[in-house]
């Protein structure tokens, strides 16, 4: 298990850094593969992608000049949007449900992509 995770983490913070994502969209569906839990690999993955967010904000926030404001605004509705995404998951949820949505939610990504190269 060390081992793949390791190696689903490295690539996933490598992707993440090259992309300006989380790396979340990588590494959550592998370890639901792996056989984890859909909730514990969710949490797992909020919990792994703070650090693949926050170094990969720094490299970028170096090379270009952000709005406080914009990024001050952004981070405290992304933290009352996961407040209450994981309240939802936590009470609402089942593992199979939550599965369906976070699949949907990654085809609606990949159709998103496809689209903007057309």
């Amino acid at each position: 298990e060390i081992v793949a995770g390791a190696g689903v983490g490295s690539v996933a913070g490598f992707l993440g850094g090259l992309l300006g994502v989380g790396g979340g969209n990588f590494i959550l569906p592998v370890i639901n593969w792996l056989g984890l839990d859909a909730k514990v690999a969710a949490g797992t993955t909020a919990l792994v992608v703070v650090f693949s967010s926050l170094s990969g904000f720094l490299g970028h926030a170096t090379m270009s000049k952000l709005n406080p404001w914009f990024v001050g605004v952004t981070a405290l509705m992304a933290a009352a949007g996961s407040i209450i995404g994981s309240q939802l998951m936590k009470t609402r949820l089942s593992s199979p449900q939550l599965k369906k949505v976070i699949g949907i939610l990654l085809w609606l990504i990949a159709a998103k992509m496809i689209f903007d190269l057309v």
